[in-house]
């Protein structure tokens, strides 16, 4: 954060989660409305345990909010302005606020006089330079834009020598630039740090920790892991609607260390082999058929008639004639009868009927052209960011191919632990607690067993059981046993090991907090206002219906080899994979699969109990008024006893 005068100007994403906007006249789908849910607590009183539909201020929706962000707030912590890419196609920001030229900001330095700032871009090796007008309302303007080496964190201005001086985290370098010369944009110097050598990236590794990171491969240029995944495979603590439920709610990030221990993966455990950055490739690099099919950049309210999705998506004409010209790879690569086939016009959905345009299959025809030409940009993009140098150390003269891309970042993903040491555990480790901490710590764990809390999240495995629960936890189970004869899952070659490796044998229970339709079933996008795609349990159906079910299912997910089969729960029955206990203190503000808990508290507290802090929400009910405990025992706790289990609790490493 920087201070100059009465402004703060604080680096950061965004604050638009993924959900559609009701703002500005904007038309909602009826399919994605659902009223917040009450319940009577244990102290007889009425508690709001779910929100129900909430909204943000973009048209855009799900993985297209993710963005760069600069905030400009006064001291008073009033009248925020937020800014944001310059190649952001979001209809409802104003031209004033396009004016981040890289992306993910991360450190800021100024100078005395307080009027410019220097922020490090980490997800586009650059830093920017702005102007700054303090006593304006809107205090920045951009000016020059610095090449850096990979991932620019830190920066620190010597006035007295007018340069500027920037590390580089993967590249393990510091950058001088000479302030004096305004139109030098490369340092002037590159400093070995000691660890520099060899090359970054040296390792498979190393390539998937770079594309974990750097956003030029994404389909605006703007977004990458880290937009959500942020600061060394954490979070921010914000949900975001990341496509699973509806855009009109919250699914938490998860966070990415320790992952290769606690499989399966995802909330309803629906990746069975750690291979969720394929499907989230799918997300960052959709393709602009995709923006004007499911109106992603201007909203489902949008006429599909006159849509043009997003100017900036790479796959627009203009913009793979441009990188034509200044990409001889992507040239190489790219077939040219699918560049004089691009026509994003007929990609706008027509009498869409179930979520399902009459043109599907026009659409579909158009985005396997912008897919292969999505496949060709990636790679050649890969090698400019790389550098040829260490592409060619590696074996990748020509870029790293599109698939094999995004199994290097599950690799990295998978690979590196970097579980946070917890204080609390290694000051009882080292005996540096008071003997009341100690007592506390001994009573909440006897109160974990005897809460049943060890059931699902078993201290003899990474705290997990590695099960769904709630009434809807065997319907992957059940949809295999269903279909694995069908005529149409043999026609695509029956189920794939993906799916087969989400299987666990589970038994149908109670849910452990409360879920409403339609915010946490499938219900992901809506091409137009008046219709969505809603991913009703095929099982439950007869004849017609029942093959439209499953038709859409292998069209959206069994049949898309870049989602691998990712399904959520059908309406009406909700499935929660159980996450693990481990480094729970350290993941900020939203637990639960809603994010709504924001402390231990009030993820295991029943509503309305004593220990709760005035606002706070214990969210251990379900959907049947009066029914706790679903979530632990917890009901009967007194404070003190609270007390020593959510310790406990924030003590496990």
């Amino acid at each position: 954060v920087v201070n100059i005068e009465n402004k703060l100007f604080i680096p950061t994403t965004m604050p638009n989660r993924g959900q559609v906007t009701d703002q500005a006249g904007a038309l909602v789908p009826q399919e994605l409305l659902a009223d917040p849910f009450v319940v009577t607590g244990v102290d007889g009183q009425q508690h709001t345990v779910h929100p129900g539909a909430f909204f943000d201020e973009t048209e855009s929706y799900l993985f297209e909010d993710a963005a760069s962000g600069l905030f400009d707030i006064s001291t008073a912590l009033n009248n925020p302005v937020y800014y944001t890419d310059s190649s952001s196609g979001e209809p409802n920001f104003q031209g004033f606020q396009k004016i981040i030229n890289g992306a993910l900001p991360w450190g800021a330095a100024r100078n005395a006089r307080g009027d410019r700032i220097w922020v490090t871009m980490s997800g586009s090796r650059q830093v920017q330079e702005f102007a700054v007008v303090a006593a304006a309302q809107q205090s920045l303007s951009p000016l020059r834009t610095l090449n850096t080496n990979h991932r620019p964190l830190g920066v620190a201005l010597d006035e007295v020598n007018n340069l500027l001086y920037v590390s580089n985290y993967m590249g393990e370098t510091l950058d001088v630039f000479d302030l004096a010369d305004v139109n030098a944009v490369d340092p002037i110097q590159r400093i070995d740090l000691g660890y520099a050598v060899p090359l970054f990236p040296a390792t498979n590794m190393e390539v998937g920790e770079l594309f974990f990171n750097d956003t030029d491969i994404s389909n605006d240029g703007d977004k990458s892991c880290v937009s959500c995944h942020y600061d060394e495979l954490d979070l921010d603590g914000i949900g975001f609607a990341n496509g699973t439920g509806t855009p009109t709610g919250y699914k938490q990030i998860k966070p990415q260390h320790n992952l290769a221990r606690t499989g399966p993966w995802f909330w309803n455990g629906g990746m069975g082999n750690g291979n969720y950055t394929s499907t989230a490739y799918s997300f960052q690099t959709r393709t602009n058929c995709d923006m004007i099919q499911f109106a992603f950049v201007e909203g489902p309210s949008s006429n599909p008639a006159t849509r043009i999705g997003d100017p900036f998506n790479f796959t627009e004409a203009s913009n793979v004639a441009q990188e034509l010209q200044d990409n001889p790879l992507f040239a190489q690569l790219v077939d040219p009868a699918d560049v004089a086939a691009l026509n994003d016009a007929a990609c706008r959905p027509e009498n869409v009927v179930q979520g399902i345009p009459a043109n599907a299959a026009e659409i579909a025809a158009q985005n396997n052209i912008q897919k292969r030409i999505v496949a060709a940009l990636i790679q050649a993009r890969s090698l400019e960011v790389m550098g040829e140098e260490a592409a060619a150390n590696l074996g990748f003269p020509q870029g790293v191919e599109r698939q094999e891309l995004a199994f290097f970042v599950d690799l990295y993903s998978n690979g590196e632990i970097r579980l946070p040491p917890n204080p609390l555990q290694q000051m009882r480790i080292n005996n540096q607690l008071s003997t009341a901490q100690e007592t506390r710590l001994d009573q909440g764990e006897q109160l974990f067993a005897s809460s049943g809390c060890g059931f699902c999240h078993n201290p003899n495995d990474q705290f997990i059981d590695r099960r769904n629960h709630g009434p809807g936890n065997d319907w992957l189970e059940r949809f295999e046993q269903e279909f694995r004869n069908d005529p149409s899952i043999l026609a695509i070659g029956g189920f794939q090991q993906p799916f087969l490796q989400s299987l666990a044998n589970n038994v149908p229970d109670q849910t452990v907090n409360v879920h409403i339709d339609p915010i946490e079933s499938f219900t992901p996008i809506c091409p137009v206002v008046d219709s969505c795609l809603r991913f009703f349990d095929p099982i439950q159906a007869n004849g017609a219906e029942r093959q439209r079910r499953l038709d859409l299912q292998i069209a959206v997910n069994l049949g898309d080899d870049e989602r691998q089969f990712l399904p959520s729960n059908p309406p009406g029955l909700p499935s929660v994979n159980t996450p693990t206990l481990r480094g729970t203190w350290s993941r900020g503000p939203g637990l639960m699969h809603h994010t709504h808990a924001k402390n231990v508290a009030q993820a295991i507290l029943p509503p309305g109990h004593s220990y709760l802090k005035p606002g706070e929400v214990g969210y251990n009910a379900t959907t049947t008024n009066g029914v706790y405990d679903v979530h632990g025992a917890t009901s009967r706790l007194n404070d003190d006893q609270a007390r020593a289990l959510i310790e406990y609790v924030n003590s496990i490493e």
